[in-house]
């Protein structure tokens, strides 16, 4: 069996045994918590090389340019690369206007999660991020109805929705590409972006 892919399936039965051992508790202890948002999610059902969320390792404590680029898109409704900061030990940083969920806006505020909504007449955005676990989460974010209530529409983050798969080529030691899959389409082009990082 391939290596990467034996790691994959341990980490996928870990991360089920501690969600299980959650519905029993009811809570989880702080190392669960930690192994949880310090390792790869894979999909639940499809397993490896399928994920929900991937992360970029990074030397600790040391600062990163991160530049990220939309490929394709042949998604019609909101879709976007979303980056976390793991137990939000470290921060990221933007020279541009970001909104927290409660409205406020900032420029230049360490934030520890930043979902990118570049549109196509900006394809290309970048960020700076220092990370205290030496990781980056990567996902995505998808708007989309729902197809027992199509007037309802839901907006989930691929870390937190088995609905929402994506695939990881690496281009280079210091660049990734990923391959998104909204839930209403079995197309990995609805959304392509890559990210590059490069040590200050």
């Amino acid at each position: 069996m391939d290596k990467d892919k034996m790691i994959a399936e341990q980490e996928i039965q870990q991360r089920k045994a501690i969600m299980n051992n959650r519905q029993i508790c009811g809570k989880l202890t702080e190392s669960e918590k930690e192994w949880l948002c310090t390792h790869r999610i894979y999909h639940p059902v499809l397993g490896y090389p399928f994920l929900n969320a991937d992360l970029i390792e990074l030397e600790k404590n040391a600062e990163y340019e991160v530049f990220v680029s939309v490929e394709k898109s042949d998604y019609d409704d909101e879709i976007y690369p979303m980056f976390t900061i793991p137990a939000k030990k470290g921060f990221l940083l933007t020279d541009f206007p970001v909104t927290n969920l409660k409205g406020k806006t900032s420029i230049g505020k360490a934030i520890t999660c930043l979902c990118l909504q570049i549109s196509q007449q900006s394809t290309s955005s970048d960020f700076r991020c220092l990370s205290e676990t030496g990781l980056l989460q990567v996902c995505f974010s998808c708007k989309y109805q729902c197809p027992h209530s199509p007037r309802v529409r839901i907006t989930e983050n691929s870390d937190s929705g088995p609905a929402l798969v994506m695939k990881r080529e690496i281009i280079s030691e210091n660049k990734y590409l990923y391959h998104c899959k909204s839930p209403v389409s079995d197309s990995f082009d609805n959304l392509v972006f890559s990210v590059t990082w490069t040590k200050k």
